[in-house]
């Protein structure tokens, strides 16, 4: 993604250091995750390769990436609105569901409309999902 800024920090929280290092412990990951943490300070986003995406996945993955910030969350019907297709709800939980870059792009920040967590196929499930929002300043219910 040419021009779109990753949020990350050296000091995060201690849980969702110690949820990394469990579900990544090569080097590599280590390194590659303590890059992407993030508290609210902005850096470029790397390129991403959209190639094995459709036209409908690209557009849904840029609009979150564009519109919801650190902090902040929208949900599955939100996020069909802002892509002019009320209709792809369930479109959209299987597009975060296969979202190639958590965190780069910030799927665990779409909830269900009710402010619940939703489900999450990133790292660490549901579980994970809780942690970077928390991080975040976010409160879910269930």
């Amino acid at each position: 993604f040419k021009g779109g800024k990753l949020c990350y920090t050296a000091n995060t929280s201690a849980p969702f250091l110690q949820l990394l290092s469990a579900l990544h412990p090569t080097t590599t990951s280590k390194i590659i995750c303590s890059f992407l943490l993030f508290n609210g300070s902005e850096i470029k986003r790397p390129e991403l390769d959209y190639l094995d995406m459709t036209e409908f996945q690209k557009k849904t993955l840029d609009q979150l990436m564009i519109n919801v910030k650190f902090g902040e969350t929208i949900s599955y019907s939100e996020l069909a609105i802002l892509i002019k297709n009320r209709s792809a709800v369930r479109a959209i939980g299987t597009t975060m569901a296969k979202n190639p870059w958590p965190i780069i792009i910030p799927c665990h920040r779409v909830i269900k409309k009710d402010n619940s967590i939703g489900k999450y196929s990133g790292i660490g499930g549901i579980k994970g999902k809780r942690i970077l929002l928390e991080h975040e300043g976010i409160k879910v219910f269930n």
